[in-house]
């Protein structure tokens, strides 16, 4: 699973990536010693536009993100299933910045989940 946004004015990416999640999980994970997920790693990427590149970051230093609800769609029942809840996690870009995403949150109604 990847959740993920992007902000079309500024070119930025933000997103985590997340392998192995059980569909019932609600609760904390740690990015950095998971025990409920096989891997979790977060990202950004922001562009230097008078250089024309972009900067991937996606050195993980701590972070964290919560389940708040992990509803799977089930048929008959409802045309979505449900994620939502926080994150908060520290990266290293290639410049050597440490760059710390705060008070994130998320919530997503999809058609499929699992």
């Amino acid at each position: 699973m990847v959740l993920g946004a992007i902000d079309c004015i500024n070119f930025e990416t933000i997103g985590i990536r997340i392998q192995g999640v059980d569909p019932e999980f609600t609760g904390q994970i740690n990015m950095t010693k998971s025990m409920e997920v096989d891997s979790c790693f977060p990202f950004f990427r922001y562009a230097i536009l008078e250089l024309d590149t972009s900067i991937l970051s996606e050195q993980l230093l701590a972070g964290s993100i919560t389940f708040n609800e992990l509803t799977p769609r089930f048929v008959g029942d409802s045309p979505y299933g449900s994620i939502s809840g926080t994150f908060k996690f520290d990266l290293i870009d290639t410049l050597t910045d440490t760059l710390r995403f705060t008070e994130g949150r998320f919530r997503f109604d999809v058609p499929q989940i699992f």
